[in-house]
């Protein structure tokens, strides 16, 4: 299946019901584009985050390729931390349910 009709299938259709079809067609999808349609339908989803579960995140990390997990342990701290940061205001999500963090603390700020 070409990229192209994969994005066509997996887009034109509601938020939730992408997961569904990525996992639908996922066997015709090439190897190599699994992550990164994956990521594609991730980011799409915006507030919809509570149509994935720990399990499936889990999965996708094993399609992520080498380059990433390099580019993420670089971030890494000697203990293997990266520090993050979130703006929050009263009408925030609290931090335990909150999706969106930055690692620019000026830009945490600024959000205020």
């Amino acid at each position: 299946m070409t990229k192209e009709a994969v994005y066509k299938h997996l887009f034109s259709c509601g938020r939730c019901d992408r997961l569904g079809r990525y996992f639908d067609i996922f066997n015709k999808i090439e190897k190599e584009d699994h992550f990164e349609i994956f990521m594609d339908v991730f980011n799409d989803m915006e507030y919809s985050f509570d149509c994935f579960d720990n399990g499936l995140l889990q999965f996708m990390k094993f399609l992520r390729p080498e380059s990433m997990r390099e580019k993420i342990e670089s971030l890494a701290d000697a203990d293997g931390y990266i520090t993050v940061y979130r703006g929050k205001c009263t009408k925030s999500t609290s931090c335990r349910k909150a999706l969106a963090w930055t690692m620019d603390k000026n830009k945490a700020e600024c959000s205020l």
